[in-house]
């Protein structure tokens, strides 16, 4: 990231120079002295950032950026100058400069702007990418999409090297991800638009489908449920990615996934016979169904089963556990509703979450109001029936706990946040105090104003404006040093900001503040 400085003053220049070099050591600084070497330096460089004096030596500040404005539309400008009036701060307002700094030179505000800028520069070049990146995604897509309908051309096979989809074609496999009760749900369901559940279920697809792995492309889908992906990821990813798809359909659709798995091919050539075998036409695919195979394959799913509710409950994840019960409870029920492996260790899970559950929530001294059914019946249809309804019920009561844990831990967060403002106010802002208990500034805000009833924006003022009165009533300390140390470096603002909540000015408030203390001693 670059940044230039222009003004014909050497000590200014010098000690801006100094500045910033000193607290950002990762900038790439260039000065200018005078206009014609500055337009040269920002032609050549194309900075990121410009801080201009106002008045230089051979040109105008303001003529200056009207002249470059056109050429670097994205650069963030300061201007610093000694001139106050109306119309120079009109003119700049109306160029987008985004601050106009008073001589003599408040170092924290310089400080402050180019932290904010490069902060935003940051955001916005990643914003572009994302957006390159999500057009070239789709672009593939697309070029997939036409191998599949028109055969693979010369010139799609050029663009497949374009894009850089050869390698996808290395040892790959499609899988047709079929969503069951799709169609009906969306067609007679009064609460679902098609439209939107077609686009909640790709987005929830495309989600996974980019964490995974990189060699992963949905990319066709059709009005009956019907997804096919294309991949050239090994089988235990695969196995993961599509478990992961099931449990998510289920968890927020309330809807069961069934996959077929090509054969592995190679080259775009065959990407349409591979695509026939994922659909069933013409051969038989083969269909990977979530814990399905041979006992082995039971109990080695069984075994990822216990794996992962241990892990959620450590984590303290109790609606994930809840959505896994009900997934098991399901498709075991439709698959190996009579399998005595899958049977017994139905029991024995369930055994070990409620005893396990017992001792997390008397340790979060959290009321566990669930009374665990009997599930030693045997495998009759009744004993099945008992056992099913046993783990909805505890689903039900971990949803339960769920939302009494995060109310626990929202209330100790708040009271930490609370803490770290009353121990730096000068400092706190909703950022810092994200930070503080590493979570998102909304995040942190939506949580606040449940906790405590006002916004954290409301409550930091309250607070600096208590604080303020303090030291009003109890130091000598001019008014400008009080508010730069309650958080306002802008003394005017900070007056402003007093009298909004007070009802008075700061220097009103201490002069109040002595004459009651005379009357008090008299």
């Amino acid at each position: 990231m670059k940044i230039l400085l222009v003004d014909d003053e050497y000590y200014i220049l010098n000690g801006l120079y100094q500045l910033i070099h000193a607290r950002f050591p990762e900038l790439e600084i260039f000065t200018g002295d005078y206009v014609t070497k500055a337009r040269e330096i920002l032609y050549r460089e194309k900075p990121d950032i410009l801080i201009t004096d106002i008045r230089i030596a051979e040109e105008n500040g303001l003529d200056f950026i009207k002249s470059i404005k056109t050429d670097f539309p994205q650069m963030h400008v300061y201007i610093i100058s000694g001139y106050s009036e109306f119309e120079y701060a009109k003119t700049a307002i109306e160029l987008n400069v985004r601050y106009y700094i008073l001589k003599p030179i408040n170092q924290k505000k310089v400080v402050e702007l180019v932290r904010q800028s490069m902060e935003e520069i940051v955001q916005e070049r990643t914003r572009r990418e994302n957006e390159i990146k999500t057009l070239v995604l789709a672009k593939k897509k697309v070029v997939l999409d036409m191998i599949l309908e028109g055969g693979c051309s010369e010139e799609l096979q050029e663009e497949v090297k374009r894009l850089g989809l050869a390698s996808l074609f290395v040892g790959y496999r499609v899988v047709n991800i079929s969503i069951k009760e799709y169609w009906t749900i969306a067609t007679y369901s009064r609460s679902v638009q098609l439209s939107n559940l077609k686009m909640f279920i790709r987005n929830k697809l495309d989600d996974i489908l980019r964490e995974a792995a990189e060699d992963c492309y949905l990319c066709i889908e059709d009005e009956t449920g019907n997804y096919t992906l294309i991949t050239g990821v090994g089988e235990e990813i695969l196995n993961a990615v599509l478990e992961q798809i099931y449990a998510v359909i289920y968890e927020d659709f309330r809807l069961y996934t069934e996959f077929q798995v090509s054969s592995r091919y190679e080259g775009e050539l065959n990407f349409y016979a591979a695509y026939c075998e994922s659909r069933g036409i013409g051969t038989k695919a083969s269909r990977l169904l979530f814990y399905s195979g041979s006992e082995n394959r039971i109990v080695k799913e069984l075994e990822k089963i216990r794996y992962k509710a241990v892990d959620t409950m450590e984590q303290e994840n109790y609606i994930q556990l809840a959505s896994l019960i009900e997934l098991m409870t399901v498709r075991f029920s439709r698959e190996y509703a009579e399998n005595r492996v899958v049977q017994n260790f139905s029991k024995e899970l369930y055994r070990d979450i409620v005893s396990y559950l017992r001792a997390k929530m008397a340790e979060a001294h959290i009321d566990f109001n669930y009374e665990p059914a009997d599930v030693s019946a045997d495998s009759t249809e009744y004993g099945r029936k008992k056992l099913a309804d046993a783990y909805t019920a505890l689903a039900e009561n971990l949803r339960t706990c769920q939302q009494q844990m995060n109310t626990r831990k929202n209330r100790e967060m708040i009271k930490k946040v609370i803490a770290y403002m009353d121990e730096d106010i000068s400092r706190a802002s909703l950022d810092s105090a994200a930070d503080y208990v590493d979570t998102t500034p909304i995040y942190l805000s939506i949580i606040f104003k449940e906790v405590e009833g006002i916004h954290f924006k409301e409550c930091l003022i309250q607070k600096q404006i208590e604080r303020a009165k303090r030291l009003l009533e109890d130091t000598d300390l001019h008014i400008y040093e009080i508010g730069a140390l309650v958080g306002y470096a802008d003394i005017k603002y900070f007056s402003r900001m007093f009298k909004r909540y007070v009802g008075i000015s700061p220097q009103e408030y201490r002069n109040q503040s002595e004459e009651n203390k005379e009357e008090h001693n008299r």
